[in-house]
């Protein structure tokens, strides 16, 4: 039965049954081992590869069973790392199960994937809207939690579409309430501000702030902390933003502020301040130019490799903050201009 359980590929950026999906294989080989397996987690960045292979060929003192999950596979790349994966995969350890993790789709190599059982190769799709709103209405209706339409949008809106992102931010929601509780928007930003953790809210009020430094002192905290993906993080920053060109087009059609606050569901007092001081700070072009950025850098977050995400997001927030989204322009001589 281990003989089938040696290698497998998982891809697709759906990492909530992603995770679950390791979950059920952890127990099954387990079982069929008769012992509980040691668990070895790595990205390609972190470690050699010829190391891994190494650890895979000679088993573990503390276990009879190794599984090994390696993620930014998408990333082997060089040939010389190639053959040494491909290698491996043809001729596999039967005492280790080799688990080979990729948020893109078509990046990892052909010559990698072949190598895998078709049977144990598996694709977590992202969540389209239906489904995502499904998953979220399921939740709250487990726990024995209403939930407000708003609450609903805001988190199809906010959370990546992952379910492990999606799990993190309701479970946060039902731990400050009792079952059979109305869940509002005004209770989620009320949390929100009056918690001392940092989010993506509070990184918003750095930026609408223009106060770079403490925007950056904020990121490091969240990132700290470790309970936010970047994309997540970005994602969360990028519904404010959203609001935020909102608000400015609506401002366009001289609506009242309570006519703005109304038909764009700001009702809590703090969040309508934080929106008139970004109002303020920042003109339609350097809205507009931040949400350009935005999309941009969230592209960048999906194909970019994992080590250099961090950097994405602070030059995000040094282009955004600083520069008003405008990135610096370079003319036929080379020159750089303002932008």
């Amino acid at each position: 039965m281990l003989n089938d359980m040696s290698l497998f590929l998982l891809l697709g950026p759906e990492e909530g049954e992603k995770g679950l999906y390791i979950q059920k294989l952890v127990k099954k080989i387990g079982k069929a081992a008769g012992e509980k397996p040691e668990i070895q987690r790595y990205y390609f960045f972190e470690a050699k590869l010829p190391d891994l292979i190494s650890k895979l060929l000679t088993g573990s003192l503390f276990s009879q069973y190794i599984i090994m999950i390696l993620s930014g596979v998408e990333q082997v790349k060089k040939q010389q790392d190639l053959n040494i994966l491909v290698d491996y995969l043809k001729n596999p350890n039967r005492k280790t199960t080799l688990i080979l993790v990729s948020e893109s789709i078509g990046e990892v190599s052909r010559k990698i994937s072949d190598a895998i059982p078709a049977s144990n190769r598996v694709i977590f799709w992202e969540l389209n809207e239906s489904q995502k709103r499904n998953w979220l209405f399921t939740f709250f209706k487990q726990r024995q939690f209403k939930i407000e339409p708003d609450v609903l949008n805001y988190l199809l809106e906010a959370v990546e579409n992952n379910t492990k992102d999606l799990r993190t931010e309701c479970q946060k929601l039902v731990t400050y309430y009792k079952p059979g509780s109305m869940i509002t928007l005004d209770d989620i930003e009320s949390l929100v501000f009056h918690s001392r953790e940092e989010n993506p809210f509070t990184l918003f009020e750095r930026f609408a702030s223009r106060d770079f430094v403490a925007a950056l002192e904020t990121l490091d905290k969240i990132l700290l902390a470790g309970e936010v993906t970047y994309a997540a993080l970005l994602s969360g920053l990028l519904y404010q933003i959203r609001n935020l060109m909102a608000f400015k087009q609506l401002s366009l059609e001289n609506f009242s502020r309570s006519e703005l606050f109304a038909r764009l569901n700001i009702r809590f007092k703090k969040s309508q301040k934080l929106f008139l001081e970004a109002d303020k700070n920042y003109s339609y072009a350097d809205v507009n130019g931040v949400l350009i950025l935005a999309l941009e850098t969230e592209k960048k977050l999906r194909s970019e490799r994992a080590e250099i995400h961090k950097a994405l997001l602070k030059i995000f927030l040094y282009q955004s903050i600083m520069r008003g989204g405008r990135t610096p322009s370079v003319d036929k001589t080379g020159w750089y201009g303002g932008g």
